[in-house]
């Protein structure tokens, strides 16, 4: 009987090991699960972010080239967060803009939208004062009309065939307006200071990886880099609305019969043009960031690089999609 117990025991034993083995198995692979899970969820909020990077049209004339033709076929989305490219006041849906429209004729609510953009408008333009000799007052009346005029420039936008020429009368008004409240002398640095945007947002982006290394970046690095980053970003610019511009021709601007090869060959050219770019940062980089800098900076640069490429693969992704569903729909 004794020993019936002692082999009941490690019976039991052996049993109580192997379920706790199958236990600790299962629950890696739930682990494994929910690891999976959460690189899925991440993958798609970052096609999703691409694909709406891929579709929108950027109209900042000063600081910004158009993304796509102003016929594109590509339906309204939300906003990417890129620092670079969030406007100050995001306008809804072109189906719901009506109804935008009437809410902003509440006073309060659009005290309120305009308080937003204007945060918004300080974080994308930072030391704007001391770069353009404004006080402290004149600083916040201006910021006060640029973040009126994005509003304005969400509120009243157009689209299809009215799109160029409304945006031809909304800037040139809007320079009118920015050159009145600053004066020449300033207007010009205001010109130069918007064109290094982009640098300085990607300079405050490298600063803050190399704070905590052993090669921080040091002030008198910032300027000449930001100078040879926006000489870049200018020149980028200039390619890009050369290849919007030859796209956007009465004879190839989008329609709804598109053809989606038509669509892909732009973004090609386009995620081309921005590799292209980067690689020249890279090099133009180099004058003035020490090795470890470089590095950093370079990682920086990677995943530009990878993201211009997730832009491309899920607009790609769309556009063949999209076709597919429009010839099922004949």
């Amino acid at each position: 009987m004794n020993r019936m117990n002692i082999v009941l025991a490690a019976t039991a034993l052996v049993f109580a090991a192997g379920c706790l083995v199958l236990f600790t198995d299962v629950n890696d692979q739930r682990d494994r699960v929910r690891a999976l899970e959460a690189q899925a969820a991440q993958l798609q909020r970052e096609l999703t972010a691409a694909v709406t990077a891929s579709q929108r049209v950027t109209t900042n004339t000063a600081a910004r080239t158009s993304e796509a033709p102003a016929q594109a076929v590509a339906p309204a989305a939300p906003q990417s967060s890129s620092p670079a490219s969030t406007p100050a006041v995001t306008r809804p849906a072109e189906s719901g803009n009506d109804d935008w429209r009437k809410l902003l004729a509440d006073p309060a609510y659009r005290r309120a939208v305009l308080a937003e953009g204007r945060l918004q408008m300080q974080r994308e333009y930072p030391q704007l004062g001391a770069e353009l000799g404004l006080s402290a007052d004149e600083a916040d009346r201006f910021f006060d009309l640029l973040t009126e005029q994005r509003l304005r420039e969400n509120e009243q936008r157009r689209t299809g065939q009215d799109y160029m020429q409304w945006s031809k009368e909304f800037y040139a008004q809007a320079e009118k307006e920015r050159r009145a409240f600053l004066g020449e002398e300033r207007f010009r640095a205001w010109t130069e200071y918007v064109k290094g945007t982009q640098a300085r947002g990607m300079v405050s982006d490298l600063r803050t990886q190399l704070a905590t290394t052993s090669s921080p970046l040091r002030d008198e690095q910032v300027k000449p880099l930001v100078k040879a980053l926006a000489t870049e970003h200018e020149r980028h610019t200039a390619e890009r609305q050369e290849n919007y511009q030859a796209e956007n021709t009465p004879d190839r601007a989008w329609t709804d019969s598109t053809p989606a090869s038509q669509q892909i060959e732009y973004m090609e050219r386009r995620a081309a043009l921005i590799q292209a770019s980067l690689d020249r940062q890279q090099e133009a980089a180099q004058m003035y960031l020490d090795s470890v800098q470089q590095r950093e900076f370079n990682a920086l640069l990677d995943r530009r690089r990878e993201q211009t490429r997730l832009e491309l693969q899920a607009f790609r992704a769309q556009a063949m999609a999209t076709e597919r569903n429009r010839s099922r729909s004949r």
